[in-house]
């Protein structure tokens, strides 16, 4: 059954506003995935708390219009288009560029971060940056080392004064 004009008009609409929301954007395009592959990419990109949709090439241009983007070049793209909306800047470009190594069928195309257009390189860099958590994990780690390292010279001196005290106290009883 085909879709009304009036269906693609609110399909544009929400799609302008959820492009206006989002930190960042990842387009991509894919052709010959299974449907196992398309479940499991969906299944990851739901767990990363990414809204992931299949879109029209036209749909996409006038949504990203409303939206107040610049339009990112979609007429070589061959195969089908999909739009992976986050609300942080890294959770969609990881997931993508993650299932990209594993499946051929899926391209990077472009995308969007905070507003801004960014090419495909950018995306695949963005995906190789640390998680939050594990930046604030190494952080952590460098602010504790001289502290870490203080204690064990500290330490070092006690236990060196303990040995010595042992060696007098052996030669005293002999």
């Amino acid at each position: 059954m085909p879709v009304t004009k009036q269906q693609k008009e609110q399909v544009v609409k929400k799609l302008s506003e959820n492009l206006g929301q989002a930190k960042s954007v990842v387009v991509s395009s894919f052709a010959g995935l299974t449907v196992n592959q398309d479940q499991e990419l969906r299944s990851d990109l739901r767990e990363a708390g990414v809204n992931y949709s299949v879109v029209k090439k036209t749909l996409l241009k006038k949504a990203l219009a409303g939206a107040g983007l610049d339009n990112l070049e979609l007429e070589e793209v061959r195969g089908n288009v999909t739009v992976a909306l986050a609300k942080d800047e890294i959770g969609a470009a990881k997931v993508l560029h993650k299932f990209t190594k594993d499946n051929k069928g899926l391209s990077i195309v472009g995308g969007y971060l905070e507003s801004q257009l960014v090419d495909s390189g950018v995306i695949v860099n963005l995906a190789s940056l640390p998680s939050k958590e594990e930046l604030i994990a190494k952080t952590v780690t460098c602010i504790n080392a001289p502290v870490q390292n203080f204690v064990g010279v500290l330490g070092g001196v006690t236990r060196q004064l303990v040995y010595a005290l042992s060696a007098i106290k052996e030669r005293k009883s002999k």
